[in-house]
């Protein structure tokens, strides 16, 4: 079962995390040097802070550079500010470079299950290793940089492709204060509204809908939670991707033609990366100004209703402790507890009618700015 990851305790320099450090190091910059399509190296905005991706790999780059797309640093931003994480990725089979950590991996005491994969924490909980199909990566979260490969950018499931590195990303975010929850998250003049729910409350079709009808995209499945200190809560996006069943796809006109159909047989769902779509608006990060709880109900109309500190937390906290991995741990239920105390909740409860659900989250935002 998936755990909450003890705190780094930066003093400590365990040799096998120093060995392990230096192969890769050396394996990335031997792919670095074998790779005929270059380097391909950009700046993006996660968390508030700047992170540098490297990937050695043409369609590697394509692949995991385009989820985040949407929060890309223009070359003029990225001076203003140095890394605080650096990502370098290499395709094995373009390179032909291999990873060979097998030996320092097993020197690990925890390894832990996920969604067709595993993670690695070293006794001190400074390194996190990650690996799940394809891809192989490790963070260091004293340096903050993540170093790994993937055996083959062309064969990346749509999990590796909509959510790179989601497991070390979730473990660097919470290091700078900022929980990733499983949430969507509009925006409507620079006002947020958390949408929190399970899968199948209608969680992604809300968020979507409002999408299609000019509201601002920060996120739908994946939102980095920051307490600014008592005064408001904020969200941060970490991927422009969605996942939709087949016979949904239809109902969004504007997202279907990017639409990227299943590759492995495990997997139901299209992926849509919403960066690829012309005329969205994305947004880095927003003030959370209400939380909707959107749930189907058999009604034409779609209508919202106050919901309670109890409600909210029930909706948001089972999908953002339990199956979240690593767990946040107590840290991340505190976090909200907060969120749910002071912003106000409403239910979304949603009709046959997509069209009325973007007015339902404006009377929304409209009712909490008066409260």
């Amino acid at each position: 079962m998936p755990q909450a990851l003890p705190p780094v305790r930066l003093g400590d320099q365990e040799p096998h995390a120093v060995d392990l450090l230096a192969v890769l190091d050396a394996a990335f910059a031997r792919a670095a040097e074998r790779c005929r399509s270059g380097v391909r190296e950009s700046d993006y905005v996660l968390a508030g802070r700047r992170v540098r991706l490297r990937l050695a790999g043409k369609t590697l780059a394509q692949r995991i550079a385009e989820p985040f797309a949407h929060v890309r640093m223009t070359p003029v931003q990225a001076m203003a500010a140095s890394p605080c994480l650096t990502i370098d990725l290499w395709d094995e089979r373009e390179t032909g470079i291999r990873a060979a950590v097998e030996t320092a991996a097993n020197d690990f005491k925890v390894t832990l299950p996920t969604a067709g994969g595993a993670f690695a924490v070293s006794p001190d909980g400074r390194l996190i290793g990650y690996r799940i199909r394809q891809t192989v990566a490790w963070l260091d979260r004293k340096a903050e940089r993540i170093v790994g490969s993937v055996e083959c950018a062309d064969e990346l499931s749509l999990h590796e492709r909509g959510k790179p590195l989601q497991v070390l990303l979730s473990v660097w975010h919470a290091d700078q204060g900022t929980h990733v929850v499983h949430a969507g998250l509009v925006a409507d003049n620079g006002n947020g509204v958390l949408l929190a729910g399970k899968g199948g409350t209608g969680k992604s079709t809300s968020t979507l809908a409002c999408v299609s009808a000019g509201f601002t995209y920060v996120g739908e499945d994946c939102i980095g939670l920051a307490d600014r200190r008592g005064h408001a809560f904020v969200g941060h996006s970490l991927y422009s991707s969605t996942w939709l069943e087949p016979a949904d796809v239809a109902r969004f006109p504007l997202l279907a033609p990017h639409a990227v159909p299943a590759t492995h047989p495990e997997e139901r769902k299209s992926l849509i990366l919403l960066s690829r779509a012309v005329g969205l608006q994305f947004a880095r990060a927003v003030l959370i100004r209400a939380v909707a709880l959107p749930r189907v109900v058999a009604a034409a109309e779609s209508r919202i209703r106050p919901a309670s500190k109890h409600e909210a937390l029930f909706a948001l906290a089972p999908s953002s402790l339990l199956e979240m991995v690593p767990r946040p741990g107590a840290r991340g239920l505190e976090r909200l507890a907060d969120l749910v105390e002071r912003v106000p909740a409403y239910w979304l409860e949603m009709g046959r009618d997509l069209g009325r659900i973007p007015h339902c989250v404006r009377e929304m935002l409209a009712t909490a700015t008066l409260s």
